[in-house]
């Protein structure tokens, strides 16, 4: 039984799309950049911005049943 052209075209394109993800994660960099960054500003780092605050924040909040 013969696929209608356009399931086919819709097979081919599938296949395309899946062969072109495929080549653009084996091409990516195994350590992502900062533009204009010369090394690695991670390794400078003392701390983790992202954690700053967590501490008081949690202690000012209060419970949602109580006031």
């Amino acid at each position: 039984m013969a696929m209608p052209k356009p399931i086919r075209l819709l097979a081919a394109a599938t296949m395309a799309l899946f062969l072109f993800l495929v080549v653009q994660i084996m091409r990516s960099p195994s350590m992502p950049k900062l533009p204009g960054q010369l090394g690695n500003k991670m390794d400078d780092m003392i701390r983790d911005p992202n954690l700053d605050g967590m501490r008081q924040h949690a202690t000012t909040l209060s419970p949602a049943g109580r006031h």
